[in-house]
């Protein structure tokens, strides 16, 4: 059977508002875990050693390729089994985020949150296989750029509004206000979904395949040493650096609000300018090559931190020059990588195979 794609613009304006809704959705929790909450739970009065937990909120999104499959199985491979999985993960998500509206004080406060964080990320990384895989059921090869354009600029955004307007929120209403405005940003965000059906586009894969999917399958594809070697290198030296931009800015003397406000600027580097840019390089050049071109000058942009760190004094104009390049650098590379494993997933797992990759 040929695989058919949705070729009406009306259906590829909802295609598009789908996606970039969904992936907006799951930058969110992790904006709070990671940029907001550690700054307001020390507001609160709690020990950087509770606090410290907050890293175990990263752990449903690292070992997410775990329950993949399942998933795969589950939604059969159509647009009507993904959705049977996209609402329930984004209403459990959004019930998450009132659960804690509701406990606005006391020393249970941060055990409470955490928990219903963890279960807000189980939820979140469950809709993002989901998403995974009905992108790669509906969306042409060709297409797949546009694709890693909106995941890459929709998570961004959505960790900004995790981080920057949470902490605005609580500046201005406090806890219960702020969690009761996440979560309603999650129902919102549930339109998209709700308002098409599964005639609405044309699945890729015949719902009665009878391929398992599994990670076995994964490891016997052909490419696969290349692909995870690519992976493994592309996300350990990217760790690495981020790792380092934070303590080197406070060894430069900025205060935190100062690194907030620097921080927030390259991310959004990255979601506008650099998912754009990405997108349009793999329109242009052959997968392979965008994912060459953009690795090089991604490491080359890499210097401008030499540079930095070679200031007597490093000014705040100087600090945001680097992190708006690195971003739009760092956008472009992700946006390739990221398409690169998209068109090599399976579409009779797709999923499976970009979990495991993420």
């Amino acid at each position: 059977m040929q695989n058919t794609k949705p070729e009406g613009t009306k259906q590829n304006w909802r295609l598009w508002s789908l996606i970039c809704a969904l992936y907006v959705t799951q930058g969110i929790p992790l904006g709070v875990a990671f940029e907001a909450l550690p700054a307001i739970l020390r507001k609160l009065g709690f020990e950087t050693q509770v606090i410290g937990f907050i890293g175990l909120l990263m752990v449903p999104w690292a070992i997410k390729f775990l329950w993949a499959a399942k998933i795969d199985r589950y939604s059969n491979n159509c647009f009507a089994g993904r959705k049977k999985v996209i609402v329930p993960a984004q209403l459990i998500l959004a019930i998450s985020f009132f659960a804690i509206a509701g406990f606005s004080g006391g020393s249970e406060l941060a055990v409470v949150t955490f928990i219903f964080l963890f279960i807000g990320n189980l939820a979140s990384v469950t809709q993002d296989i989901a998403t995974d895989g009905l992108a790669i059921d509906l969306v042409a090869k060709s297409k797949m750029g546009w694709v890693n354009g909106f995941q890459i600029g929709g998570f961004a955004c959505g960790m900004l509004i995790g981080g920057v307007l949470t902490t605005a929120l609580f500046d201005l209403g406090g806890w219960p206000l702020t969690f009761c405005i996440l979560g309603s940003i999650v129902i919102l965000t549930l339109i998209p979904v709700l308002l098409v059906d599964k005639q609405s586009f044309t699945q890729t894969t015949p719902t009665t395949c009878q391929h398992k999917a599994s990670l076995i399958h994964f490891f016997k594809r052909s490419g696969v040493s290349m692909v995870v070697s690519i992976a493994a290198v592309f996300f350990f030296a990217r760790t690495m650096v981020n790792a380092m931009i934070g303590p080197f800015l406070v060894d430069s003397g900025f205060e935190l609000s100062v690194i907030a406000v620097v921080t927030a600027v390259g991310v959004t580097s990255m979601a506008i300018i650099g998912a754009l840019a990405g997108s349009v390089l793999v329109k242009v050049l052959p997968i392979r090559t965008a994912v060459i071109a953009s690795s090089l000058v991604s490491s080359l942009v890499l210097v401008l931190w030499l540079v930095a760190a070679s200031q007597s004094e490093l000014s705040l104009t100087m600090a945001l020059v680097v992190v708006i390049v690195n971003g739009i650098a760092s956008g472009v590379m992700y946006v390739a990588v990221f398409t690169l494993f998209m068109q090599w997933a399976s579409p009779l797992q797709g999923g499976t195979d970009f979990s495991f990759l993420q």
